[in-house]
């Protein structure tokens, strides 16, 4: 698979944002990105560091929630 673009992380915030009453594996975040995993790990474990986002584990799958208060207090 070739990709020509970077994800960045505003990308990543917004896909959070619209996926916001729910959970969103990294999975899905990667395929709905279009974007290596590579790019994308390492943005989601920054705003995890940040307190942007909390994550959780299920069934071997990683989950990633945006965490509104800490998005609208501060700029990531």
């Amino acid at each position: 698979m070739y990709y020509t673009l970077m994800v960045t992380k505003e990308a990543v915030i917004n896909l959070l944002k619209e996926n916001r009453d729910r959970a969103i594996s990294l999975r899905e975040i990667v395929s709905k990105l279009k974007a290596p995993y590579s790019e994308v790990k390492p943005i989601l474990d920054e705003l995890e560091r940040s307190g942007y986002v909390k994550t959780m584990s299920h069934g071997g799958y990683k989950f990633y929630v945006l965490i509104e208060e800490a998005i609208s207090s501060k700029q990531p």
